[in-house]
């Protein structure tokens, strides 16, 4: 029996989250892209050095370039006095010229597995920057809590070793709830596969629900492909993210898919940094994985898939109540932009791939 609790803000899911670590009995195992030395990062911090003191086993993997200010820390080293195990994604230095062209690889995911017992898994990183972001977290109770752990036990060994994350195909599973993982690597992209098959197979309604849209040719092809044949497709996106340059760059995808139907959100009330898609109310995701070239092929990712209807519709009501908090982008408008806007997008293309 699998049950599970949603946050919607990113303070909310930093409570749930340390109300856990401050219950936990046996083991805490954070694995996280940004995990900061600031104001959120310290009352983390805190909890960890609490529960290690008493014996409670705490492992924490964390990218090496976006915790890099983390790991020359005085925290770092308070941490690691009482006994807690860090480990280090692909690190960055001039040192290790052998790996130079996997720099650009990282670790995006967003996991707490506390006790063997419960895991969290979303966008929120472990940084102030986020507080009052619109993101979807989730708690959950279940067997996937095992499958979870198995995913973060092979990771850390690889990066014990300095390996990049390999992962075996997902089995056929009769479990309504899958953790899928995506890597850099063409035989490793699972959630990718498993998002463009479900679009492709859609016949009333795909809702995207992403901070970043550069998808690739293939997912772009399901997308229009979907709403040309009279599926409902709709997609949010904040106003404005925290990357204006991807900003730029989705919008050279918006007229090509509103001429087949699509239809696109701006998110009005601060960053919207979900990573959501609901598919015919029977089929969904959610985890860390953007709609960018990031994290579709360069970054190590996790997301939760679900056939739970259940756990769709709630999904669904958050689409619903974010729709209320956007405005839906017209194509007569959006084509009336500006002729510098037209060309800086235009200029975005041969860079897609890196975005």
């Amino acid at each position: 029996m699998t049950s599970w609790q949603f946050t919607t803000r990113a303070e909310d899911a930093w409570k749930l989250m340390l109300m856990d670590c401050a219950k936990a009995q046996k083991s805490i195992d954070i694995e996280q892209f940004i995990f900061q030395d600031d104001a959120v990062g310290r009352r983390f911090i805190e909890v960890i050095l609490q529960k290690a003191k008493v014996g409670v086993k705490v492992r924490l993997l964390l990218d090496a370039a976006r915790c890099y200010a983390f790991s020359n820390s005085q925290s770092a080293i308070d941490l690691k006095r009482v006994g807690v195990y860090i480990q280090y994604f692909n690190p960055v230095n001039p040192w290790r010229v052998k790996h130079l062209s996997w720099w650009p690889f990282r670790d995006h995911r967003k996991l707490l597995i506390v006790d063997s017992e419960i895991v969290h898994i979303g966008g929120v990183g472990i940084n102030a920057e986020f507080w009052g972001w619109r993101d979807t977290n989730v708690r959950i109770i279940g067997p996937i809590v095992k499958d979870t752990e198995l995913v973060f036990n092979r990771a850390w060994k690889n990066a014990i070793h300095d390996k990049f994350h390999r992962f075996k195909k997902p089995g056929a599973s009769v479990e309504e709830f899958q953790i899928l993982t995506n890597a850099p690597h063409i035989r490793q992209r699972f959630i990718y596969r498993a998002l463009v098959s479900a679009i492709r197979r859609a016949r009333e309604t795909v809702y995207l629900t992403t901070p970043y849209f550069v998808p690739d040719i293939k997912l772009f092809r399901a997308i229009r492909h979907a709403s040309r044949r009279g599926v409902d497709v709709r997609i949010i996106l904040p106003e404005r993210s925290d990357h204006r340059y991807i900003d730029v760059a989705a919008g050279s995808y918006f007229s090509l898919a509103m001429k087949k139907g699509v239809r696109f959100f701006k998110y009005r009330h601060g960053i919207i940094h979900s990573k959501t898609a609901i598919v015919d109310s029977s089929w969904s995701t959610v985890g860390s994985m953007n709609l960018d070239s990031q994290g579709l092929f360069w970054c190590h990712e996790g997301n939760i898939v679900s056939t739970n209807a259940d756990f769709a519709r709630e999904l669904t009501e958050h689409f619903f109540v974010d729709l209320k908090n956007s405005i839906e982008l017209q194509r007569r408008e959006w084509e009336a932009r500006s002729t510098g806007q037209k060309l800086l997008e235009l200029a975005t293309w041969p860079l897609h791939k890196f975005f």
